[in-house]
């Protein structure tokens, strides 16, 4: 195999497994919240959606540190220019804050299923701006693929609400657009730092502002079982295996492949997020979820017909991986 195509390979095989812990980590959470007393966990309150998003973070960011060694990730935080650091600021509060809390909230009161499909519209609005910020290529059969996922989003949206946006499906589609706005942060800060110092910072500085702004929201006895030591034993595993790992392979992935081709495959997601529901939920998709996961998988194999070639983009990144 030339070393082109085993690099190609390499990026391809970072996105995927990137779709693959994404697609799981929203049913293992609500999993979690479901079956914590059920699997070691003493005190099945601390097994909350803010207590997992706070601990969950925290864990993220410390597995980063003490995986990868604080002197390089310190050396890249420090010489982020002004821009960059706004940057990341903005990243952390949308992708790492932001957009979870109302994933979290719609998900009391919402299917995974349903939200799996929903929040796909992040691969159409991470794709437009690839090409409005990055001027990534992208083919008509692109296109006329992000389209039929976008009615696939939307008719299953109304068709839920009874032709009516309801509250958990809208928070639902929020957090998707919040999530592409923060991969497309996430893209322009790697040019400038290492994935690792920037996975780090946003896990860890964005629980510690998800930690205040829950108190300053709900009280200081918000996080009274947060810091029981199975709770975070849990999460430690958790963060580890899915949310690193994860944020890992997609930040490489989103670095090193056109956003066209991102977006694209990132339609895969519904299939597996509707299967580990599935899996562990024990959630059967009712006929118009699997009637807009037939539109969007349409969608996603139109989009493949003329498929836009990868290009390889020397980044930053690809030097702090190297050197750690």
């Amino acid at each position: 195999m030339a070393v082109g195509d085993k690099r190609d390979g390499f990026k391809y095989g970072n996105l995927i497994l990137a779709i693959i812990l994404a697609s799981l980590a929203t049913p293992v959470v609500k999993w979690l919240v479901m079956q914590g007393g059920k699997f070691g966990i003493s005190n099945p309150n601390a097994i909350s959606f803010c207590n997992i998003l706070f601990v969950g973070n925290l864990c993220s960011g410390l597995v980063v540190l003490f995986t990868f060694g604080w002197k390089g990730i310190w050396r890249h935080l420090r010489d982020l220019s002004g821009r960059t650091g706004l940057l990341l600021l903005g990243n952390l509060l949308i992708g790492t804050v932001l957009a979870p809390i109302f994933l979290f909230i719609a998900l009391e009161t919402t299917m995974v299923t349903t939200l799996v499909l929903l929040t796909r519209i992040e691969a159409v609005v991470y794709s437009v701006l690839g090409v409005l910020l990055f001027k990534d290529p992208i083919s008509k059969m692109n296109w006329i693929g992000l389209v039929f996922i976008t009615v696939g989003t939307i008719a299953l949206a109304l068709y839920q609400g009874g032709g009516e946006l309801t509250r958990g499906d809208g928070l639902g589609i929020l957090a998707g657009l919040l999530y592409a706005v923060g991969s497309s942060m996430g893209r322009s800060i790697l040019e400038h730092t290492s994935i690792y110092g920037f996975i780090f910072s946003r896990n860890l500085l964005g629980g510690i502002i998800f930690f205040w702004l829950a108190i300053i929201l709900y009280g200081s006895d918000h996080f009274a079982e947060a810091f029981s030591a199975d709770l975070w034993l849990v999460m430690t595993v958790y963060a580890a295996l899915v949310v690193v790992l994860g944020q890992i392979t997609w930040f490489r992935a989103i670095t090193s492949l056109p956003s066209g081709i991102v977006a694209s495959w990132s339609t895969l997601t519904p299939v597996l997020g509707i299967l580990f529901a599935y899996l562990l939920l024990h959630e059967v998709p009712d006929m118009s979820q699997w009637m807009a996961a037939a539109i969007i998988l349409f969608g996603m194999a139109i989009s493949q017909i003329q498929p836009v070639r990868a290009v390889s983009i020397p980044r930053m990144v690809e030097k702090g991986l190297v050197g750690a």
